[in-house]
């Protein structure tokens, strides 16, 4: 209860920090390339002359990394189904109809609808997992 709680808030305040560092490296890292006086000046005004490495992906790009990518979220649960549960199984033909039925569905993946789609998509994919393993373990009692 409270203390994994505790736990989970302490673990959380060194992500960040540890983030935090990785960007600092960056800007000392860009800073140090530079030839100008600027790198005497505090590092709060120093983060505003120094990009952040990370950008917001659009939409497009992000449909496409969660759908296609072969690091992506989709591929990567479907490597693992094929490992674990070959065409057949009940949960890789759960998955797979709901991954047909959505795909289907984005047609224009520039609009914001193709994140809706996606959003509902993973949902469903992740309420067929619970369900199967709900499922599972029904059959598994009623075996006993």
């Amino acid at each position: 209860g409270f203390s994994a709680m505790e736990q989970r808030i302490q673990q959380l305040a060194q992500s960040l920090s540890r983030v935090g560092r990785v960007l600092d490296r960056h800007r000392e890292n860009v800073l140090s390339k530079c030839t100008d006086p600027i790198a005497n000046v505090d590092s709060d005004v120093l983060r505003n002359f120094v990009p952040t490495p990370l950008k917001i992906m659009s939409d497009k790009d992000l449909v496409d990394w969660i759908w296609e990518d072969s690091n992506g979220i989709i591929e990567n649960l479907f490597s693992m189904l094929e490992k674990n549960f070959p065409r057949g199984y009940l949960l890789h033909d759960l998955l797979s109809a709901t991954k047909v039925k959505h795909k289907l569905r984005l047609t224009n993946k520039n609009t914001s609808d193709a994140k809706k789609v996606t959003k509902e998509a993973l949902l469903q994919l992740r309420k067929n997992i619970l369900d199967f393993l709900v499922f599972a373990d029904e059959s598994v009692k009623e075996v006993r």
